[in-house]
């Protein structure tokens, strides 16, 4: 009588990492609507290892901040796809939130996801002290929507003067909101970062704003160092263009702000290898 022997495989971490790496290459790592669908498999994934008893849970985010080094990503993003996970746990769910946010006329994306539809703290463990104080700030965030939201309906009814005292108050709590959110967007996979190259660029002629043309001077607006990134990721230090502060703050709320600049952006990313150039010129001229 033949024996038969079944090899039963072993599952660890280690397979952890690399599942969670096949799926970031294949759908995070490529500009989609599948990020979204990327990061809920990887949060599944975990949530699934887990349940089998494969890897332990653990105190802290230790084995949380291992799987984000080996993909590049922060942790606080590995956090946000297992809430999404959890509150989503079939392709059913994630599919019903994907079409729902698509007909509200709005272009599913992983930072609208990680802003509109995951609390602020869902890129937190829960031990971590941070957790309580974004959900602290999410409560205040929430209260003063809720004050522009009185305040427009007393801009209805108001006098002229005092309209115009509620109108700037109204907008400046909606700037304050629409910063607030850019800053809470889904943590950008790690950049090439260049201090040297962005404090040189600075201070180069060329660097106006390409929107107004306007220059950094010492007393002068702030002119911003925007980056190039594509939906859950960031761009390199070297791929930075000017912008007024108000025009980045811009960007980020309005889908459609690039198609307005395409001749501005085209313009400066021509210009931008002479400055490149210069740049490593200067730097080996200094060494």
């Amino acid at each position: 009588m033949t024996e038969m022997t079944v090899e039963v495989r072993r599952k660890d971490e280690t397979t952890l990492l690399a599942e969670c790496r096949d799926i970031y290459e294949r759908k995070i790592c490529v500009p989609s609507y599948a990020v979204i669908r990327g990061y809920w498999e990887i949060g599944a994934k975990i949530i699934q290892y887990e349940a089998e008893g494969w890897v332990q849970r653990e105190r802290g985010s230790g084995r949380i901040k291992r799987i984000a080094e080996n993909l590049g990503v922060y942790y606080t993003s590995l956090y946000a796809a297992i809430k999404l996970a959890e509150r989503f746990p079939t392709e059913g769910d994630l599919k019903r939130l994907l079409a729902e946010i698509a007909q509200r006329g709005i272009e599913p994306s992983w930072n609208f996801v990680r802003n509109n539809v995951l609390p602020k703290n869902a890129g937190m463990p829960r031990e971590d002290a941070t957790h309580e104080l974004l959900s602290a700030g999410e409560r205040a965030a929430q209260q003063v929507e809720r004050v522009v939201e009185e305040i427009a309906k007393l801009e209805e009814e108001a006098k002229d003067d005092e309209r115009e005292v509620l109108t700037n108050v109204r907008e400046q709590l909606q700037m304050t909101i629409a910063e607030a959110s850019s800053a809470m967007a889904a943590p950008k996979k790690r950049r090439e970062a260049s201090r040297d190259y962005i404090s040189w660029i600075h201070d180069q002629p060329e660097f106006v704003c390409i929107a107004t043309g306007t220059p950094v001077t010492e007393d002068g607006p702030k002119i911003d160092a925007a980056h190039v990134g594509t939906v859950g990721s960031g761009g390199s230090d070297m791929l930075i263009f000017p912008l007024l502060h108000e025009m980045h703050m811009e960007l980020h709320r309005s889908p459609d702000w690039w198609g307005r600049y395409k001749v501005e952006l085209a313009e400066w990313f021509y210009r931008l290898p002479r400055l490149h150039a210069r740049f490593f010129s200067e730097q080996g001229g200094g060494a």
